[in-house]
């Protein structure tokens, strides 16, 4: 990411071998955190750690859907529908159930909360999408892209076709041994 320049120059720099050393270094900083876990309050610090990634797991299953439905968007637009060669019967309404269905877990993770109010056990169930907003925004910011999404006619879906193409076509099914077999390559 930072080749590409959506990340500082630093986290660019490579050691001899290859190792992007400051970018290894800071992942490692980071996941330091769990080490708070020995203290006197490590429930706390387990709380917050298992709702934080508990809650962004949900919210990425939300990313991958507004990325797919955005994907399919751009297909269409480009007039490309005919070429998306996967295509499960519930693809797209698939997409938006779990767009609501994992926004609704994100949102309603700390439910419990509002029955026995504690300030701490709100922030600690909540805490995950602040930080999220603020680092999307932060990377609109720092990209100077203020859009939410890109629209349709500006989604590159050609570079690349040509090799998918030649790799799909190349594929060869595998054939159902048995019944349930057969019912998992239809859900799949």
């Amino acid at each position: 990411m930072a080749v590409d320049g959506q990340f500082p120059k630093i986290f660019a720099k490579c050691t001899p071998n290859g190792v992007p050393i400051y970018a290894v270094s800071l992942s490692a900083a980071i996941s330091l955190v769990a080490y708070l876990n020995v203290s006197n309050s490590s429930t706390i610090v387990f709380t917050w750690l298992t709702n934080i990634s508990t809650v962004s797991g949900f919210v990425s299953w939300v990313f991958v859907a507004i990325t797919y439905l955005r994907f399919r968007k751009a297909m269409t637009f480009h007039g490309m529908d005919d070429r998306v060669i996967f295509r499960p019967p519930l693809q797209i309404p698939g997409a938006w159930v779990t767009l609501c269905f994992f926004s609704l877990i994100a949102i309603t993770n700390g439910y419990s909360v509002f029955f026995n109010w504690k300030t701490a056990d709100f922030f600690a169930a909540y805490i995950t999408l602040p930080i999220l907003f603020v680092l999307y925004v932060g990377h609109m910011i720092w990209s100077k892209n203020y859009r939410i999404f890109a629209p349709p006619e500006e989604i590159d879906c050609f570079t690349g076709l040509d090799e998918i193409e030649a790799e799909a076509a190349t594929y060869v099914s595998r054939k159902p041994k048995n019944f349930l077999q057969r019912i998992w390559f239809w859900i799949a």
